[in-house]
């Protein structure tokens, strides 16, 4: 079939192919085979069976298989290649090196993410490193090795993509295992990159010492702008040296350090670090246990800063009527060009919902606000409500769910 379409497949890449459908087809007919009541018909399995097998042979066909690459003129190549979802063992990676080889002059962007599920360490690991080598020649600006199994010796395995990429301006570790010793080979591999705008760090084990490897990362990172270390396990130390290496530079459009048990102890340096940051325009950080101590402080520098945010999540943060006057503020604030609030999840009850919404008031261009779960009743979900009602014309979201509003109150 391939050969038909003029994109002819290896008789390598074919076996390998084949070996994964199978798998996957015999799974997906094994599920069907059985239903609550008892067995399909074997027809009914067969046809499974067989119809999962032709939906990947013909994905493999369009896609042309990674061979057509390879004899690709190098001038139609639009400067981005995606790897992602195909798992590669040492046959698969050569082969795709010397198409990745071909087009390398004009490569920019690579997305090898998820490329070795399944495979055994050490052919997993060799996988990487023929693959990286593969890219040397390329200017690379944009690289995501998201979702593969790294730890350190994945990401040392893919170094000459981290170590020799002197143009590259953002990089993707998102579910890697990032643990401490990975993030310190991220460190080591990038101490020569000054050029990242955008670091993106999600659901690894990086903890304290691991974020102070990546704040070495962003201390030379001058024109970081979207950087994100979200589920990472990083507590207060961790926090403020990453809000602290982050103010090098003063283009930071979005941060993201949701889900870590920073405590209030970060404050003080996300204060600072928002008040230098006249572009930020997204900045989340919910759960991160900053209590009202932290977000009156986060809060008041909002207040006090030119940037125009278009995205505030302070979800999760036990924020209680007593720091509810400053989140207002600040809401109210950049009411000119914020878009979306997210305070569910807090204890603001009805009189901090009160003071909220005299914020919510004074941002006519909101979208999306959310307080669910703030212990609301009557009281101040009315109040919230007319404010949205009042002044956000364009609000297509309004949740206030797992409150406990009284009949009348929801009539209101």
């Amino acid at each position: 079939m391939g050969f038909t379409k003029g994109l002819p497949i290896s008789d390598d890449q074919a076996l390998e192919a084949a070996i994964s459908f199978e798998e996957k087809a015999y799974t997906a007919a094994s599920v069907a085979a059985t239903t609550t009541t008892g067995n399909r018909p074997l027809s009914e399995t067969t046809k499974a069976y067989s119809r999962k097998l032709s939906e990947q042979v013909i994905e493999l066909i369009k896609a042309g298989g990674i061979v057509a690459a390879a004899s690709q003129d190098p001038q139609q190549c639009s400067g981005e290649v995606r790897l992602s979802t195909k798992s590669f063992g040492r046959d698969a990676a050569t082969v795709a090196a010397s198409a990745l080889a071909n087009v390398s002059a004009t490569l920019t962007d690579v997305d090898i993410s998820d490329i070795i599920a399944g495979r055994p360490e050490d052919e997993a690991l060799d996988a990487l490193r023929i693959i990286s080598a593969a890219l040397l020649p390329a200017r690379l600006a944009w690289v995501n090795l998201s979702d593969n199994a790294l730890g350190e010796k994945g990401v040392r395995a893919a170094g000459d993509l981290l170590s020799k990429q002197p143009a590259l301006e953002a990089l993707s570790l998102q579910n890697v295992g990032c643990s401490i010793h990975a993030c310190r080979a991220v460190e080591e591999l990038l101490q020569q990159t000054t050029s990242l705008s955008s670091l993106q760090l999600f659901n690894n084990m990086s903890d304290n010492q691991g974020a102070l490897h990546i704040a070495t990362v962003l201390a030379h990172s001058p024109h970081m702008a979207d950087f994100r270390m979200a589920s990472s396990r990083v507590g207060p130390s961790g926090g403020i040296a990453l809000a602290k290496a982050l103010t090098t530079g003063r283009h930071l459009v979005k941060l993201d350090i949701s889900d870590n048990p920073m405590t209030a102890a970060v404050g003080p340096a996300l204060a600072a670090l928002v008040l230098v940051q006249p572009c930020l325009k997204i900045l989340n950080v919910n759960d991160t246990s900053l209590t009202d101590k932290g977000a009156m402080a986060v809060a008041v520098a909002l207040g006090n800063s030119s940037c125009q945010l278009e995205e505030l999540e302070m979800a999760l943060n036990e924020i209680t009527p007593a720091g509810a006057k400053a989140v207002a503020a600040a809401v109210a604030s950049k009411g000119g060009s914020l878009k979306r609030v997210n305070l569910r999840e807090n204890e603001l009850e009805d009189r901090g919902a009160v003071i909220i919404a005299r914020g919510l008031a004074k941002a006519p261009g909101l979208v999306s606000i959310d307080l669910c779960g703030n212990q609301l009743k009557r009281v101040g979900a009315v109040a919230v409500a007319k404010a949205a009602a009042n002044s956000c014309a364009g609000l297509t979201l309004l949740a206030l769910d797992e409150n406990t509003v009284s009949e009348t109150g929801l009539d209101e």
